[in-house]
């Protein structure tokens, strides 16, 4: 006899529960264990207000893919929080037990995010690293200033502020390649 295969599960952003994740996100847990018993992964949507920046911490044991939906963010990395690059239509890596913070660069646009991670429950495996917060927050500063000053002095398109911002972020970080900074 065939096994029966279950159904599809359908779950609505706008019938979904928002909460503040230890991390200080705005995060909305939408497939996880809670809703499908038994499931390997979870997907939810992170919220990032214009100006925020989140807490310093790790997913202990998941690994994370960020996908940018709206707005243009920086996620934080390593012990050094090295800024990676993002803007709609790019998605991110990160894995488990490596340090990270997420900093939203406009402080006039919301980022929107879709979060898949190997963690069954979305956010049970969240570790804050409050030793590393002092360097969150210069480096917010210091790329929500540059972002802002970029988009009010040089850039006119979108594609001008994009190829300005990577050769001021590789100016400031040697090493790190334009091409990567910006998929």
């Amino acid at each position: 006899m065939p096994q029966e295969l279950p159904e599809p599960v359908v779950v609505n952003y706008d019938d979904s529960k928002s909460e503040l994740g230890a991390q200080a996100q705005k995060l909305t847990r939408l497939i996880h264990d809670g809703v499908i018993p038994g499931i390997g992964f979870s997907l939810g949507v992170v919220n990032v207000d214009p100006g925020h920046f989140s807490r310093s911490h790790t997913h202990e044991n998941s690994d994370i893919v960020v996908y940018i939906v709206s707005g243009h963010a920086a996620s934080l990395s390593g012990e050094d929080l090295r800024p990676h690059f993002h803007r709609p239509g790019t998605a991110c890596w990160i894995g488990a037990g490596v340090p990270h913070a997420a900093v939203n660069l406009s402080t006039t646009e919301p980022v929107l995010g879709v979060e898949f991670r190997t963690d069954p429950a979305f956010n049970d495996d969240v570790r804050t690293r409050p030793d590393l917060q002092w360097l969150v927050e210069r480096r917010a500063a210091e790329l929500q200033d540059g972002w802002a000053d970029l988009q009010r002095d040089t850039a006119v398109t979108v594609t001008e502020l994009r190829e300005a911002w990577e050769r001021a972020v590789t100016a400031q970080f040697p090493g790190r390649q334009p091409a990567k900074t910006f998929a």
